[in-house]
């Protein structure tokens, strides 16, 4: 009777052994999958950064293309001006 009592107990402890290697091992995948998610959720928050910096020159560009004085310039009624300067000259020379 002693030994099977014993062998209960050794059995016992190895089972409560078990279950608290299954808990650390489930722990452990947990937080390796939280840190897997921490590590994507910080390289989304790099990625978005970045392109919203690329973003945020692209557009500034476009900008100031769409600013320079050269732009302002009115080139068809420069052109418009030349021709009639031209035909005026030209009725007054005959």
């Amino acid at each position: 009777m002693p030994s099977l009592l014993a062998e209960a107990l050794r059995g016992a402890g190895d089972v409560v052994r078990g279950e608290i290697a299954l808990f650390r091992q489930e722990i452990i995948d947990s937080l390796r999958s939280v840190v897997i998610g921490l590590a994507a959720m910080a390289g989304a928050a790099v990625f978005a950064i970045v392109g919203f910096l690329v973003l945020g020159v692209v557009l500034a560009l476009t900008a100031r293309s769409r600013f320079s004085l050269k732009g302002l310039m009115p080139t068809r009624t420069g052109r418009q001006l030349r021709q009639d300067a031209n035909v005026i000259k030209e009725h007054a020379d005959a």
